[in-house]
C-alpha cells in the first residue's frame, strides 16, 4: 500500500495499492474463486438457482436496513 496527501483536504489520505500489492490481490481472488467452484460443485443447477435467490433476497433485505454510513 502507499498512502498519498489528499491535495484537497490536509486531515485525508489516499490509500492505494502497489503494483505488488495488486499482483498480491489477484492471487488471493484467484485462490477465492477456486474455492467457490470446489463449493459450488455440491449443488445442483437448481439448487445453485435457489441458493442464488436467497442470498440475493438477503443482500437486499441488509441494504434497506442497515444504514450507510458515508449517507
Amino acid at each position: 500500500m502507499r498512502r498519498l496527501r489528499d491535495p484537497d483536504d490536509r486531515r485525508s489520505v489516499i490509500v492505494e495499492l502497489t503494483a505488488k500489492g495488486r499482483k498480491k490481490h489477484d492471487q488471493a481472488m484467484g485462490v477465492q474463486a477456486e474455492k467457490e467452484k470446489l463449493l459450488v460443485a455440491a449443488l445442483s443447477a437448481r439448487e445453485m438457482e435457489q441458493l442464488n435467490s436467497l442470498l440475493r433476497r438477503v443482500m437486499i433485505t441488509l441494504q434497506e436496513r442497515v444504514p450507510r454510513k458515508h449517507d
